[in-house]
């Protein structure tokens, strides 16, 4: 069971952040932190304040220590039973504004009328609606999930607190009394000044002026309360209110988010079947990975030697892969388990282990079985086999005395975030994870490419104009050569001579116990022309690939997710002089991200191109392999609302037309035909995975027309020559 101590949320004229305790401590957490368990709000209008975080106020009664570089920090032990002074308030209320979580390490939980008098100091604690407070004290409500509970997790779902009031609350706090001793019982917390921030700027320009119905009645919410409903419930109606889809934070001046899953049911103005698929894009953006979310860490009671660094070895680690490359443990045969300790941190360094020996083990069969292997790219453009010992990038390609002879290449570009070889961390745990979830998979389908090739000669087009054609055979081997990049692994550890993701680099074995070493220093931490994915991916097409791909030799290119847009303004630029462009076949663009191709590809000849040679498979609640849009069909564009004025229906057409009503909806033309992938869950990495084999099929269809268009290009040569030289002997 898992109790928890809840204030409801906090009001306050002087501020908009909030506040949430975890473990026997109390967490302050800020407002723009949204899409987590707790939530904030602001007060009620969007105001145009310049941005300005308020430098923290050092304090010699506490230390802070941060717990990622975007959201969190942790604070020493305080005598929050008794009232604090004005300027430790402020100290903590300047490092609440810059952390916009306060994770306070308490050794004894608060009674509640401590507890109470506690969060008194940074506003007025308010009722929550729909479940009676504790005995004497009505603000503080008990979140727990009890042996007789039947329904969801109190809470259970990412939101934002009671947003369906007229004033939603500054900040919640939240304080742990009791956990599971292993796994679960997690509060959540993510940046919604990060979701907002990494939206493009046209959306931000739509959401700016956007509205939404926040309400208390969505189903998936109500049943996360509906125990605690049924135990000590208030009997309140539903409550819905309109607030603004970005709220800016009143001291700080910086925008966030405000919609949430749980509460935000529509647009203003809209239906709820045209704000579906705005809404759910931004609910994407709005779980992220580290540094932009964090979890309230369980009490530590583990000891430093628990704490020490696993080998990156499955035997010693307790698992192996069975036949058909399904991961299991050893003794029990069960999946991987996340939460082996109730220690978060040393939970996370063990899934780092793992995953690096699962890595090492996928490089090894690709070694070992399909010949392709690690190469390192220096900043001076070098590829090296031998891992050198400074700055490097790694890539993955198949032994270079064999692709610089191979006629056919792939080229896969994946995503930010996933290490390179491995399409889906999550689903380590499913049966045949190594040839869906590893570039395994993939070299396997190249692989069957040379042995299963037509022989022209053979087939309907052995005889052309009444004569034979000699179809030449193909000479060498003709399995595909294989390119992966590695838009991911782009931070660099001198210490350990070795480049990983931000996740991996912020759970690397070098850290301290206490976490407190993840400063990324850009200068010593990166590898200049692969600072970034985009220049990553620059430098590989303009100066990498080149030294192994010939302009006569057919490249056959894979494109997934974020990364999709700057892939193809890359072919773009020179498209008719780059190597890629001059060599592609076919281009599959997996779950690529809605863009305007019109300035995207501005190259003469690059959206025809892209229409006749590329395809693209998306999330979608279509049949698997169904065509959902296509060049000259318009694919909904999220940026702007499905709502059109009729000025000439209008008594004055001019005035209405200028009285600020949402534009017309337009639909942004994809740049070719767009298939279905059979799932709709808005996770991008598995999507590969699942049309891996209709790509591949695909990409030999291509292939192989284009080898019997050569081989009847020779064969009328070399008829037409033939009767040449008759017609010769004959004069």
């Amino acid at each position: 069971m898992a109790t928890r101590r809840c204030l409801a949320p906090l009001r306050s004229d002087a501020a908009a952040s909030r506040y949430i305790s975890a473990q026997h401590a109390v967490t302050i957490v800020r407002q723009p932190r949204t899409q987590p368990h707790r939530t904030f709000a602001t007060p009620s209008s969007n105001t145009k304040s310049p941005a300005h975080v308020p430098p923290v106020m050092a304090s010699p009664e506490y230390a802070l220590t941060p717990l990622s570089p975007s959201i969190g920090a942790s604070i020493s032990p305080l005598p929050l039973d008794k009232p604090l002074s004005s300027s430790l308030i402020s100290s903590l209320r300047s490092a609440l504004l810059t952390h916009n979580i306060l994770l306070f390490n308490q050794n004894e939980p608060l009674t509640p009328s401590q507890f109470l008098s506690f969060a008194s100091q940074f506003g007025q604690p308010i009722e929550y609606p729909f479940v009676t407070g504790i005995p004497n004290h009505p603000e503080v409500i008990e979140v727990s999930k009890k042996a007789t509970d039947t329904g969801s997790n109190f809470g259970g779902v990412w939101h934002s607190d009671t947003t369906y009031l007229p004033q939603p609350p500054m900040g919640s706090l939240l304080q742990a009394l009791e956990i599971p001793p292993f796994g679960g019982g997690d509060t959540m917390l993510a940046n919604q000044y990060a979701a907002y921030e990494s939206l493009s700027p046209a959306l931000k320009g739509i959401l700016d002026g956007l509205k939404c119905i926040q309400s208390s009645a969505k189903a998936d919410t109500t049943k996360t309360r509906e125990d605690r409903v049924k135990d000590s419930g208030k009997g309140s109606g539903d409550l819905e209110e309109v607030h603004p889809v970005v709220r800016t934070h009143p001291e700080t001046g910086r925008k966030a988010l405000y919609v949430n899953v749980a509460h935000t049911t529509r647009f203003e103005g809209w239906t709820e079947e045209e704000s579906r698929g705005l809404l759910e894009s931004l609910w994407k953006t709005q779980m992220p990975s580290f540094p932009n979310l964090i979890k309230m860490f369980k009490a530590n009671t583990l000891s430093a030697s628990t704490k020490s660094d696993f080998p990156a070895d499955l035997a010693a680690l307790g698992f192996h892969f069975n036949a058909d490359g399904t991961l299991r443990n050893i003794e029990t045969g069960k999946p991987f388990d996340f939460h082996h300790t109730n220690d978060e941190r040393t939970n996370q360094m063990r899934k780092e282990a793992v995953q690096q020996a699962v890595r090492e083990h996928v490089l090894q069969v690709l070694r070992t079985k399909y010949n392709i292997h690690e190469y390192y790219l220096t900043p001076d453009n070098e590829v090296l086999k031998d891992k050198p010992e400074s700055a490097h990038v790694p890539i993955l390609m198949t032994e270079v005395s064999e692709i610089v002879n191979r006629r056919d290449v792939i080229v896969y570009v994946g995503e930010e975030t996933q290490e390179m070889g491995i399409w889906a961390w999550r689903m380590l745990r499913d049966e045949g994870f190594l040839a869906k979830g590893t570039a395994i998979g993939l070299a396997e389908e190249a692989a069957g490419w040379g042995t299963t090739l037509k022989s022209f000669g053979e087939t309907e087009h052995a005889d052309y104009a009444g004569f034979q054609i000699q179809v030449e055979e193909v000479k060498g081997d003709p399995t595909p050569g294989l390119m992966i990049l590695n838009p991911a692994e782009l931070c660099y550890s001198p210490s350990l001579n070795k480049a990983m993701t931000l996740v991996a680099w912020n759970h690397r074995p070098a850290l301290s116990d206490d976490g407190l070493d993840i400063s990324l220093d850009p200068a010593s931490n990166s590898v200049p022309g692969h600072t970034t994915s985009s220049e990553h991916i620059n430098t590989c097409i303009n100066h990498i690939l080149p030294q192994f791909i010939k302009p006569t030799d057919r490249t056959y290119i894979i494109g997934v997710g974020e990364n999709i847009p700057t892939l193809l303004e890359n072919i773009d630029d020179d498209f008719n002089t780059n190597i890629l462009g001059k060599s592609n076949e076919a281009m599959a663009l997996v779950q690529p991200p809605i863009f305007d191709a019109r300035k995207t590809l501005t190259c003469d000849g690059m959206p025809i191109y892209m229409a006749t040679y590329a395809r693209a498979w998306v999330d979608s609640r279509e049949k698997v392999g169904d065509l959902v849009c296509g060049p000259g069909m318009e694919r909904p564009d999220l940026n702007k609302p499905p709502i059109a004025e009729e000025p000439d229906k209008a008594e004055n057409g001019e005035a209405e037309a200028e009285d600020g009503d949402i534009a017309a909806a337009q639909g942004l033309p994809v740049c070719c035909p767009h298939f279905s992938s059979g799932k709709a869950d808005g996770v991008v990495e598995t999507v590969f995975p699942i049309v891996m084999e209709k790509v591949m099929e695909w990409f030999f269809e291509v292939r192989e027309a284009k080898v019997k268009a050569e081989g009847l290009s020779r064969g009328i040569a070399s008829a037409a020559q033939s009767k040449r030289a008759a017609s010769a002997l004959r004069n």
